[in-house]
């Protein structure tokens, strides 16, 4: 669809706005910039309850990535986690304050097609920019590419294909379809050019992605000598991961989340950055972005989730087993966690 759709969405987000049908992404965000071409752009960020005690100490960054439903309380929730593990966490907002439920299909559904891809790249580039260059003390060669969400995981693999970044954090983002092919320079641009890390999170009931396709992920990621971890968990498909799921008694949310931060810890502590040649290399033309539209598949998936109880529908499924625990009765075993992780992982991932 052409700029022009996106626009026309817009205005109807604004004139649906008043009748609590479409929500504001402002109200999820707490900073604001210019992206260079005079457009005022909105962020959520979160800083570590030691920023700036000491004034000389320098800050890991991540760029974490909303799903398809724009600026929500899920980027904010696991910024604001992030940060409390010495982060600063920049939460951009590429729908230019559209946001919805998660569970509003349709309009999801019309949000991520109508969106032009190379303006979110702009859109992601411009909080980069803002993030190492107005916040103070934020190691601009420690800038992970993610942890991003559902449409968000492929955004984030999206940015480490464009620009050289500290690491790549992506749950359950779709477009891995399109990396299956090891021999593809093209398709991989910046990821991997570099020591690097990459965590995949996935589900074993996913359709979109499949256990398949992280499986042919991971190997094309073996084969590039990328280092990586990518981790299937049993008994969860789509989004699993989310401020509702992340308690007790939600183990495989609990885990991935946890694993989210091993890992990102694993990279800092390592002392792996990027060179000053890596962030002043050009953007790599990203041949990928093809493949982070929606396709026909991904969609069906994402409408039956309403009548499966899976996908972004699952969050309501796992509250009301977690209510059904509380009155006596237990999680089916198929809510066990069992994981695949690659036997490839990077030394970064246990360092």
């Amino acid at each position: 669809m052409s700029l022009d759709c996106s626009k026309a969405l817009q205005f109807l987000a604004r004139c649906l706005i008043p009748l609590g049908l479409i929500g504001q992404a402002t109200d999820f965000t707490n900073v604001s910039y210019d992206n260079g071409q005079g457009k005022t752009l909105h962020a959520y960020l979160a800083k570590p309850p030691d920023y700036m005690n000491d004034p000389t100490k320098k800050y890991p960054g991540a760029v974490i990535l909303h799903a398809w439903n724009g600026m929500s309380e899920e980027p904010v929730y696991f910024a604001d986690l992030l940060a409390r593990q010495g982060y600063v966490v920049i939460a951009p907002d590429l729908f230019r304050n559209i946001a919805t439920s998660e569970i509003n299909i349709p309009w999801n559904i019309a949000t991520t097609l109508s969106t032009p891809q190379h303006r979110m790249d702009q859109d992601v580039d411009a909080a980069i920019s803002y993030l190492t260059g107005s916040v103070q003390n934020v190691d601009s060669t420690r800038v992970f590419s993610g942890p991003g969400f559902c449409f968000g995981g492929s955004q984030a693999l999206n940015l480490s294909i464009r620009r050289a970044m500290a690491g790549t954090i992506t749950l359950y983002g779709a477009n891995i379809d399109g990396l299956q092919d090891p021999n593809n320079n093209d398709l991989w641009g910046e990821l991997g050019i570099r020591e690097t890390q990459v965590l995949g999170i996935y589900g074993a009931d996913d359709g979109a992605p499949t256990p398949d396709e992280a499986r042919g992920f991971e190997s094309a990621l073996n084969t590039r000598n990328i280092g990586n971890t990518v981790t299937i968990y049993d008994g969860v498909g789509h989004a699993f991961v989310s401020p509702k799921n992340h308690r007790a008694g939600q183990s495989q949310a609990v885990e991935a989340w946890n694993q989210v931060v091993s890992v990102m810890n694993g990279v800092v502590s390592s002392g792996a950055g990027l060179s000053r040649r890596e962030l002043d290399r050009p953007a790599h033309h990203n041949n990928l972005q093809r493949t982070n539209r929606p396709s026909w598949a991904w969609l069906w998936d994402h409408t039956m989730d309403m009548f499966q109880g899976k996908g972004h529908f699952s969050h309501f499924t796992g509250i009301w087993h977690h209510q059904k625990n509380e009155q006596g009765d237990h999680h089916p075993s198929a809510h066990k966690l069992r994981t695949r992780v690659s036997p490839r992982e990077s030394k970064h991932a246990h360092a």
